[in-house]
């Protein structure tokens, strides 16, 4: 599926020098520097096989290697290599499009189009280190049939191709021949055999306005060669959209969480990668290939062939125990060389790794990356890590995400998401991670990165612009070991090294009373409301002086306060409060000096200025500048050139040349504005500005002005984390002309102490208590850190949660779960289910359904659809419902109100018994299973999974159509009479796609051959794209007319259930159905009320099987003088039934204690809960059911009666 480039301008300008387009463009030469020089030879060091010392091959080459298991070419390379690592170049066929009827002109070869596309031949060459090559072919201008005001990216491709094709030129759908690739390989002088006429890959590129409906400068179908490109192109759409094809999404952040996560296009790019927002490479620009190049990550480039497995540290929690990771390690130390560099090629045997990476689960689908990317100031700082999700398919054999962690989470820049030398980082599994494969199982990996030095690029003077002329190291030394037990449970240490802890109880009011700095507050909250995350935390804080910092982090920050890493570290946001913040409103505060420095614009012209430099009156020619941080505000606009957060290091950096620009020009009065905020006020005696060498007419018009202190600034509005308080002095700064002395600015005296106001007015803020911050949830935990630099901090907490247990009706009910390190976790009672116990707090053992499958006569489907008498109402068909009478009872209704069966007692019961007629036809089950688009956007989804009573998926027995039929457009994925067994083949890999057009309405409708009776129905989301599933209905027909194929009328009639505006933008959300079934009117059997809460539906056969796998126990044998012929003549008891638990005898009868005692002889250890009994059934020959009978401690039908539990 395309998607949007994203733009990034360049950064080095058109005046570098150029180095030779043939130099630059030969294959595998970096300025005379081959990419295989330092490594084993082009296109040999991926396929080469490892040998063990005695000569015999690795074993565990083939068992790691990038690739989907079972999916290899002839020769055993991975099947994507085709694309990804051919062993040749690569042929791109270039289309140009027009519609004559627009008078357009042609588009040429020369010029923009033909250097964009050199600039992304470079651009791959050098990630790949030449291991990717592009031949470009340019096919003669083409007229498109459809008119240009009806175009569409489907109707461009399919005209393009269809007139190329008419002249001779074929795409291949893909890269050509991958057997013939293969052989090319073995034989290079059988490359020749590619008919000249054939191409890999497919570029189009067009003039727009019209079309003018297509709102996106370049689109890329994501793991298939063929690129869109509105004309005239850059280097940049080129680059990201041709990274589509590889199969890459939106490169993001771990920071997503929530419904950011539904959005492809997600705002939270990290701007490294290419694929989020990240820099280009331009051929004419031998910078570029070093700064800011965008290169793909190490995930990328390992699944590529790029990076090999042995120039890759394999590491998991298991070691080499771990499945299919023979050369796993639970630790390990070394260097990891940068990745992002041409100059550093892969295949050294004394410098091998790159990257370092860490599987989660067995399905190859989730990794974790460490490495080391040099071409950003900020990156190269520290060392990188990202999570990425795969999905197997496509030419590029996967498509997927990458998160990059942001270390310093608290912060609301990415400048620093790396980890920096002498800390520890741990990475907790992100959000994004957690929703894809559930909590428990995230968390059974959690790195601990530990960052001992990086290379000195910046202050090397032999490597100018980071190109170096010599034989330089340029690596990060890292340790990588995984979170101990003992790390993983702590919540509330003693102590930390930066500071004390202390655990307030939610609401208790505390206050800080030690001066030194870094006394912390450590809040911590397991019981936020489910996994979910619906609970929050909440923090008011007030300090008397200085400052106070609070940190919010999903996870127990282990790295914070075990291993004395930044307390930014791992955190989620953060939020700086100053005294200002909370003083009395109209109050007159002492002014201690300045704190605040501002220059406003008052023109409407941009903000361009190089350089604010200040001096105190202690030292009047000491810059005291650079201690400060100054921003320029708004931090938004075209050409803005500052941090996300406002943060303008060039205008304090004492480089007079570098200039800073905000963004777009306001319409004057003071909006845009630079400030820089002291340490702390002191007396100031000037400030020298120096304003750009150019654009004199920005400089004419500005004022100077003092403040006393800061508060809380505006993040939201771009307006940056602080503001100026306390206005104390200003002068307007006016020049007419050029306004640059020399280079070196214009200096101002400022008014002493003694000559400013003695005083300022506290202004409206959030009052005495001072501000209330609130962080939500993840997955049922959160976390708060409160850092304080002065006594007197008054901090607050509370937390909004479900009481735990719940008593009152109206509430959502919650019960303890045990969470790993035995701590508890609250999560809702199933509001959707008959619970046993009413209004009292719900077991553990209850059953959360939305639905409930009544079997056999009177029976049906039946929704839970509000409230009655506290419980939840369950509707069905044609007016029947399931309801709670208020008398202890469940009642089902038919449509008139008329009560035909009934469950008595005041809990939970397994069996209907009739009190009234019922029908003669039995319900049998599901017949049909539809999902419908419940809003304007396309239909993609991975799977449908449908379940059995006995966990079993059967989604197989069914048949799934993409309706309407033949819907059109490049996406749809269907046979012409609408056939999808992409919908129901059991793997995320592939995918259904509805065709042109975001209409709602569309569906997928699965038919089983005959009703089934379901237990749990998952709708799984295309993994990228979980936005197109978060509101979809879910419709269930127990009949449908007999068509064949069926069409969108088949499903225009009666259903059974709709589930409207369903969610299924998680893989782990699945729709409960507790079959309930008709008990028998009437059994003597029963030894008591308890034992009727026993229930088998499984029959012999079942249970057979079921002993067979071990999955149950079983003993059975004849009822002798008890028995009925033809009616019951055997018994059968079941070990560990759901129901022993919890109404079975506590404890064995005395007889037993003597068989079951301990070693001792003793009965009565604290073993004692480890001993279950057994249910116990006859069965009924005519009705072919079983009846509860009893427990087998009381029946003593065997001994002895219980047994343990394991």
């Amino acid at each position: 599926m395309p998607h949007h480039a994203m733009f990034r301008r360049r950064s080095w300008p058109a005046a570098i020098v150029a180095m030779s387009l043939a130099m630059l463009l030969c294959a595998g030469c970096i300025e005379g520097l081959e990419y295989a020089r330092r490594s084993l030879g082009k296109g040999q060091q991926t396929r080469e096989k490892l040998f063990l010392s005695d000569g015999t091959e690795d074993p565990v080459w083939a068992l790691r290697l990038e690739a989907r298991p079972g999916y290899d070419l002839v020769n055993g390379d991975p099947h994507h290599w085709q694309y990804t690592n051919p062993g040749r170049p690569l042929r791109v066929l270039i289309m140009r499009a027009r519609w004559p009827s627009t008078g357009r002109d042609d588009i040429p070869v020369e010029g923009n189009l033909n250097q964009s596309m050199e600039d992304t031949r470079l651009y791959y060459l050098d990630q790949s280190w030449g291991k990717v090559e592009y031949e470009y072919f340019y096919a003669p201008i083409v007229d498109m049939a459809t008119p240009a005001a009806s175009s569409t990216a489907g109707s461009i491709k399919d005209d393009s191709l269809a007139a190329t094709q008419a002249l001779g030129y074929h795409w291949c759908g893909g890269p050509c021949g991958s057997n013939l690739a293969a052989e090319a390989y073995r034989d290079p002088s059988k490359a020749s055999d590619l008919n000249s006429n054939y191409f890999d890959m497919a570029i189009i590129a067009f003039r727009a306005d019209p079309p003018g409906n297509l709102a996106w400068a370049g689109l890329g179908v994501v793991g298939s060669a063929f690129t869109w490109t509105k004309y005239p192109t850059s280097a940049g759409i080129m680059e990201h959209e041709i990274g589509h094809n590889y199969g890459i999404g939106h490169g993001r952040t771990t920071k997503v969480r929530g419904s950011s996560k539904l959005e492809y296009n997600s705002p939270q790019y990290e701007g490294y990668s290419r694929m989020a927002a990240g820099g280009s490479v331009y051929a004419d620009d031998q910078r570029s290939r070093f700064n800011e190049n965008g290169h793909f990550s190490p995930a990328n480039k390992h699944w590529y062939g790029w990076l090999v497995d042995r120039d890759v540290v394999f590491l998991h929690p298991e070691g080499n125990s771990f499945p299919d990771c023979a050369e796993c390690r639970t630790s390990w130390s070394g260097k990891l060389n940068a990745m992002d560099r041409p100059d550093v090629v892969p295949g050294e045997e004394n410098s091998p790794y790159f990257a370092a990476k860490i599987p989660i689960g067995t399905t190859g689908r989730e990794v974790l990356y460490v490495f080391y990317r040099t071409s950003y100031p900020a990156t190269r700082k520290g060392v990188s890590v990202q999570y990425c999700d795969r999905n197997f398919g496509g030419d590029s054999g996967m498509t997927g995400t990458c998160y990059t962690y942001d270390a310093h989470g608290a912060s609301y820049t990415l400048e620093d998401s790396a980890i920096l030398p002498g800390t520890s980082f741990v990475a907790f599994p992100p959000n994004p991670l957690v929703e894809r494969i559930g909590w428990k199982e995230a968390m059974k990996v959690i790195p601990v990165i530990t960052v001992s030095s990086v290379a000195d690029l910046d202050t090397d003077s032999n490597c100018p612009d980071l190109i170096c002329n010599y034989d330089k190291e340029i690596a990060a030394h890292v340790s990588i070991r995984f979170l101990s037990d003992a790390e993983r449970l702590q919540r509330a240490p003693p102590s930390i090294p930066n500071g004390n802890i202390l655990v307030p109880s939610p609401g208790a009011p505390v206050t800080l009373a030690s001066a030194a700095r870094g006394k912390v507050l450590v809040v911590a909250e397991d019981d936020a409301k489910g996994a979910g995350g619906a609970g929050e935390l909440q923090v008011t804080m007030c300090p008397a002086s200085g400052t106070s910092t609070v940190f919010f982090y999903d996870d127990f920050p282990v790295a914070g306060t075990l291993l004395g890493a930044p307390l930014s570290y791992g955190a989620m946001e953060s939020h700086l409060v100053f005294a200002a913040d909370c003083c009395t409103e109209g109050a007159s505060i002492p002014v201690a000096g300045v704190r605040v420095v501002v220059l406003r614009q008052n023109d409407p012209q941009p903000h361009h200025i190089n350089e604010i430099e200040i001096f105190a009156s202690a030292n009047p020619t000491v810059n005291i500048a650079p201690e400060a941080k100054c921003y320029l505000l708004p931090s938004t606009g075209t050409w803005y050139n500052g941090q996300h957060d406002g943060l303008q290091p060039r205008l304090n950096d004492e480089d007079l040349t570098g200039t800073s620009h905000s963004g777009v020009p306001h319409s004057g009065g003071g909006k845009d504005f630079a400030m820089c905020v002291l340490q702390q006020a002191v007396e100031l005696s000037s400030v020298k500005i120096v304003p750009s060498s150019t654009w004199s007419s920005r400089n004419q018009n500005y004022t100077l002005e003092l403040y006393a202190d800061v508060a809380m600034g505006d993040l939201a509005s771009n307006m940056g984390p602080v503001k100026a308080v306390g206005k104390l002095w200003q002068r307007l700064v006016e020049h007419s002309g050029v306004w640059y002395n020399g280079g070196d600015g214009e200096t101002y005296t400022v008014p002493s102490l003694s000559a400013l106001p003695s005083d300022w007015t506290c202004e409206a803020n959030a009052g005495p208590q001072g501000p209330t911050f609130t962080f939500p949830a993840a997955h049922g935990k959160s976390y708060a850190i409160v850092d304080a630099t002065a006594a007197g901090t008054a901090v607050t907490t509370s937390v909004e949660h479900s009481t735990c247990p719940g008593t009152d009706a109206t509430l959502d009910f919650s019960y303890p779960t045990p969470e790993p390190g035995g701590t508890q976790s609250c999560h809702p009672c199933p509001s959707k289910a008959l619970d046993r116990t009413g209004i009292e707090a719900c077991p553990s053992d209850s059953v959360a359904c939305d639905l409930i499958h009544v079997p056999g006569p009177g029976g049906g489907l039946f929704q839970a659809r509000g409230s009655q008498g506290g419980r939840t109402r369950y509707k069905g068909r044609q007016g029947a419902e399931i309801a709670w009478n208020g008398a202890g009872e469940w009642e089902m209704r038919a449509s008139d109100g008329t009560v035909t069966a009934k469950q008595t007692g005041n809990g939970f019961e397994p069996g209907w018994e009739a009190t009234g007629v019922l029908p003669a036809e039995p319900y049998r089950g599901i017949k049909a299973v539809v999902v419908t688009q419940n809003k304007e956007d396309v239909l993609n989804l991975a799977d449908i999974e449908f379940f059995d009573e006995n966990g079993v998926n059967i989604a197989s027995e069914a048949s799934c159509w993409n309706l309407p039929a033949a819907q059109g457009g490049q996406y749809y994925v269907g046979g012409p009479d609408g056939e999808a067994p992409q919908a129901n083949d059991g793997t995320p890999d592939t995918f259904t796609h509805t065709g042109d057009g975001a209409n709602l309405g569309k569906k997928v409708a699965c038919v089983f051959p005959e009703p089934r009776a379901l237990a749990k129905i998952k709708v799984l989301p295309r993994s990228g794209h979980w936005g197109r599933s978060n509101n979809l209905n879910l419709t269930l027909f127990d009949a449908i007319p007999d068509d064949y194929p069926p069409t969108m009328a088949t499903f225009s009639g009666p259903f059974s259930i709709e589930l409207e505006a369903q969610d299924f933008s998680s893989s782990n959300t699945e729709t409960e159905i507790c079959k309930m079934p008709f008990a028998p009117a009437a059994n003597p059997w029963a030894t008591s009320p308890a034992v009727r809460q026993c229930v088998e539906t499984r029959d012999f056969s079942a249970l057979g099987d079921a002993e067979d796998e071990g999955r149950v126990h079983v003993m059975e044998g004849g009822l002798g003088k008890l028995m009925q012929p033809q009616k019951f003549e055997v018994w059968l008891c079941v070990f560990n039934a759901s129901c022993v638990a919890n109404v079975g005898p506590a404890n064995p009868p005395p007889e037993d204690r003597a068989a079951l005692a301990g070693a001792d002889g003793v009965w009565g250890t604290a073993d004692d809960d480890a001993w279950l009994d057994w249910a116990c059934f006859v069965f009924d020959e005519e009705k072919e059911v079983f009846l509860p009978w009893g427990f087998n401690s009381e029946l003593r039908l065997f001994s002895p009666t219980i047994v343990p539990r394991n």
